[in-house]
């Protein structure tokens, strides 16, 4: 079972003192033995650099392990053998030295990052203005991003600084690298490398010099840091970014705050605005006061995100130490939230170090760490040898976290474990749950802190909260639900919660769905379901507490990651809706599986037939669903069937809704029969086929309309594509139904569409003559048009007895038929008289018919006669051809002369051999059959004039 709170607090404060014992882990440099005792050690980029009393400084590069690693430095040759080191001083980068001597000479020398070589000098410059001065702070230039923008600062220079000085001045100076130097190491020799310098001589390493604040005492420390950054680049940069400055004395830790001035050359202070308030008002600039002097005091700054403004401070102070987070949103002073660390039986740390959570203080025998967020000591680590000297100092590399402590004779390296494996703890002891949150280093570490703050909620009631983060913790889901099961008042938000958020992390596991999957959307369906009932049964349906609870479900039955669950148990939470009466969501839940038939099939059953249609009209697959259910909903609300089915205009097929227009009543059938063929231009034949049988039955009116309508739009549609006529409709079934109606003229329509002539005349002859005469006039072929007239022009004479009439067709088709055509027609008792005139003009056509026979024999005689005289002629012809005439063709394959084989001559004159005149007929190239060389000459004849336009 789950651990109470108490026992899991008390299982947290064991996990806190095991955390605490590995934070720190000492151990001495065994491979450096410092020759002389050591007075200095400072650390920074990987670098220890230590100071001897021979006034000499050692440079290690812990990150080398050949003998180029150490570089040596002799402060003696400039400011003598007899002069005493007072503070020395080096950058973050590892790269620029100051050296602060008893006699108040100060030097500067920078080390750069290529150099390796022991038998190369360092320059070692003196800084003139800062002659007989006593320095006992520094504040660097800002590099990186918060870096100021100016033209010395790199490897050659320091950029602006800050120093603080024993008699409480504050300056700014920028220091640059000689190019030939005075100063020499153990091998002597100067360094020479052009530096860039700026300005200044070779002698002096500062370029200027402003004195800009006094505080009257000794400047333990300067630190500078920035409190917002920039986003524009380069010079711009520095004028929406404002800085902070920290500065202390022995007693008092004051700040100013600003924005800077940027000058390239150093002719106005950059730092000058952040005394300016400070130097305007007359009481001076904000401080704390913490007496009495100790005669000593370090002031140490940290900053913990490196593109960020979070930093910690550490002040060593008359009171204790001084120390925390800073925070510059306060009003009055940005150490506001700091903590007072007394000292332990009122023993002073040599120095401390803040780190991202923790202050780290030296004593001469140990290392206290204390915490920054309650002050409290977590851990403590004595001295490895009590034989050895006491701790003389102690310096931490911030790039490579690091601490450095060293007594005379020894280094020792301080590995810093994990910060944030205590801080979370002390966080979640603190109650301050978010911020544990944001330091545990692991999962296992943060479901410690949910399955805490989740047991504190549920004891609270806040059981929603509680389950949201007994979610993320790793206790048993079996053990929680339980929990949950038996809340008081029985509340069941906090279960369903625990419920979501347990089916969630399963479908998002790799191993998918599976059978706890679907208890758990069963449950859940079930405690919603439980709870929406409840409401309905005490008359809440309308409430907004109901209506917020029926939005919670849905959306949580619309999750996509559901859908396949969903599929699989839908008939299961069917059935559960149904039990619990609850038809809206049952049909918003079919709806948002597209499970149509299902809620269809609901509203079918209870006979809600207008539900059921309102359904399928929601649905974006209505078409399908409508199709599916058209003979039962056509039978029982038949007009709004066809209104729906209206509205869906072609998204829904005519075709498929034959079956159920065949049952339908006839009125609504022929309303969507007529829609679905003059709007939606349907050309499917069976429909046409049943709005025809409907309007034999009921409209015979429309059925003539309809097929006189579709039988001209065809023929026209056929004359415009040059195509057969199509009809819409069947012509035989159509003309079946207007033969049972007896609807003449639409049969003879339909005869004609047919092809049926002889039937349609024959019936138009029965009512309309003009009808008949029309239709005799169409077909294409004279035979059938002439038997046609025979018949129209027979019924006239027979049947109606109007001879004159019938003379009136032989007008109308004079090239068709004639007089001795309808004579037969004629009764036998006719008089002539009624049709002389008709007998007079046939006699005159054949007249004149004999007449142009007669000359067309004349002719063809005068032709034959003409031949017959031209072959007598020919028979006489001759042709000379001599013994030196040659073959008319170009290209003679017996070299020229035409005796020389067999040849042709022609009546044009010219002679050519057999072969030569073959060879000149096949290369003409004709298509088709070749005529006979001897028929006609190649040359000039029918075959060169046919192939005129072929290219030479």
């Amino acid at each position: 079972p789950a651990m109470d709170y108490q026992q899991q607090e008390q299982q947290h404060q064991q996990q806190l003192e095991v955390a605490a014992g590995q934070l720190l882990r000492i151990q001495r440099i065994e491979a450096f033995q410092p020759p002389l005792p050591i007075t200095h050690l400072l650390a920074a980029s990987g670098r220890l650099l230590m100071a001897f009393p021979s006034n000499y400084l050692h440079c290690i590069d812990t990150r080398r392990s050949d003998n180029k690693a150490l570089q040596r430095l002799d402060l003696a040759k400039s400011g003598g053998s007899d002069d005493r080191l007072h503070s020395l001083f080096f950058d973050p980068t590892g790269t620029h030295i100051i050296a602060s001597m008893q006699s108040g000479c100060v030097l500067y020398a920078c080390w750069s990052n290529n150099r390796h070589n022991q038998d190369a000098g360092i320059a070692i410059k003196p800084i003139a203005k800062l002659k007989n001065q006593l320095v006992d702070s520094v504040a660097w230039c800002p590099s990186g991003e918060d870096g100021i923008a100016y033209s010395g600062k790199g490897a050659s220079g320091t950029g602006p600084i800050l120093v603080g000085t024993a008699d409480g001045h504050i300056y700014e100076l920028a220091l640059f690298a000689d190019a030939g130097g005075t100063g020499g190491g153990s091998g002597g020799g100067g360094m020479r490398h052009a530096m860039g310098l700026l300005g200044g001589d070779d002698k002096k390493a500062d370029q200027y010099c402003h004195q800009l604040f006094s505080l009257g005492k000794s400047v333990t420390g300067l630190q500078l840091g920035v409190i917002q950054s920039a986003d524009v680049a380069d010079s711009s940069r520095n004028k929406k970014r404002r800085y902070f400055l920290l500065a202390s004395t022995p007693v008092h830790l004051y700040e100013f705050k600003g924005k800077l001035a940027i000058t390239a050359d150093g002719s106005s202070a950059h730092y000058a605005p952040l005394f300016a308030k400070a130097l305007s008002e007359a009481g001076g600039p904000p401080f704390k006061s913490h007496p009495p002097d100790l005669g000593r005091s370090c002031l140490k700054l940290l900053r913990t995100s490196p593109k960020g403004a979070d930093y910690t401070v550490a002040w060593l102070s008359g009171l204790g130490c001084y120390c925390g987070f800073l925070d510059h949103g306060l009003p009055n002073f940005c150490t506001d939230k700091c903590i007072l660390l007394p000292y332990e039986n009122k023993q002073v740390p040599i120095t401390a170090e803040s780190l991202n959570y923790h202050v780290v203080l030296l004593y001469t025998d140990r290392l206290a760490v204390h915490s920054l967020l309650n002050g409290l000591a977590v851990s403590r680590v004595d001295a490895q040898d009590r034989c050895q000297l006491t701790y003389r100092g102690m310096a931490f590399d911030s790039s490579a976290r690091l601490l450095w402590a060293f007594t005379e004779v020894g280094v020792y390296k301080v590995d810093i474990g994990d910060e944030r494996s205590l801080a979370w703890r002390i966080y979640l002891q603190l109650g301050q749950h978010e911020q544990a949150l944001q330091c545990c280093p692991s999962q296992a570490e943060r479901s410690q802190v949910y399955a805490l703050l989740a047991e504190k909620f549920f004891a609270n009631g806040k059981f929603v909260d509680s389950a949201n983060l007994f979610s993320k913790s790793d206790r048993p889901f079996e053990h929680t639900a339980l929990k949950f099961l038996s809340a008081p008042n029985g509340d069941v938000d906090g279960l369903k919660i625990l419920l979501k958020c347990r089916l969630n992390a399963d479908l998002s596991s790799a191993s998918g769905a599976g059978g706890g999957d679907a208890v758990l959307l069963i449950w859940l369906t079930e405690l919603y379901l439980k709870k929406l009932g409840a409401w309905r049964d005490s008359g809440r349906q309308g409430s907004q507490d109901y209506a917020l609870e029926s939005e919670e479900f849905r959306r949580f039955l619309a999750k996509p990651q559901l859908r396949p669950l969903l599929e699989r148990l839908r008939h299961v939470i069917y059935q559960l809706m149904q039990s619990h009466a609850d038809s809206e969501n049952l049909v918003y839940l079919a709806c948002l599986l597209n499970d149509q038939d299902s809620i269809v099939l609901f509203y079918l059953e209870n006979e809600d037939y207008t539900e059921a249609l309102k359904t399928i009209d929601r649905h974006p697959r209505c078409p399908v669903l409508h199709v599916r259910h058209a003979q039962l909903l056509l039978s029982q609300v038949p007009e709004k069937t066809v209104d729906s089915w209206i509205s869906l205009g072609n998204k829904l097929d005519p075709r498929l809704l034959l079956p159920a227009l065949l049952t339908a009543p006839r009125d609504q059938a022929l309303r969507y029969l007529e829609y679905a063929v003059n709007t939606l231009r349907s050309e499917y034949k069976p429909l046409h086929n049943l709005l025809l049988h409907i309007y034999a039955e009921s409209y015979p009116g429309r059925l003539v309309t309809y097929i006189e309508t579709a039988s001209a739009k065809a023929s026209l549609a056929a004359d415009r594509h040059q195509q057969s006529v199509s009809l819409p409709f069947d012509a035989k079934y159509a003309l079946d139904l207007c033969q049972r109606s007896n609807l003449k003229k639409p049969c003879v329509r339909l005869h004609h569409l047919l092809g049926h002539y002889r039937e349609g005349v024959a019936l138009a002859l029965e009512f309309d003559v003009g009808l008949a005469k029309s239709l005799a006039n169409l077909p294409q072929e004279q035979d059938e048009k002439r038997a046609l007239w025979l018949m129209v022009a027979r019924h006239v004479i027979t049947e109606e007895k109007d001879v004159p009439r019938a003379m009136e067709f032989l007008d109308d088709c004079p090239d068709l038929l004639s007089i001795e055509d309808v004579l037969p027609f004629f009764p036998d008792f006719a008089t002539i008289d009624s049709f002389k005139d008709a007998i007079c003009r046939s006699l005159d056509q054949y007249k004149e018919r004999m007449d142009a026979l007669r000359q067309r024999m004349d002719k063809c005689t005068e032709y034959a006669t003409a031949v017959r005289s031209r072959m007598a002629s020919n028979k006489m012809a001759c042709q000379t051809v001599s013994a030196s005439q040659v073959c008319s063709a170009s290209s003679c394959s017996y070299g020229g002369p035409l005796l020389t084989g067999t040849f042709l001559a022609y009546p044009c004159g010219h002679c050519l051999h057999l072969d030569c005149a073959k060879a000149a007929v096949l290369s003409a190239g004709q298509v088709g059959p070749l005529p006979r060389p001897e028929d006609d000459c190649p040359l000039c004849g029918e075959l060169a004039i046919a192939c005129i336009d072929v290219p030479i």
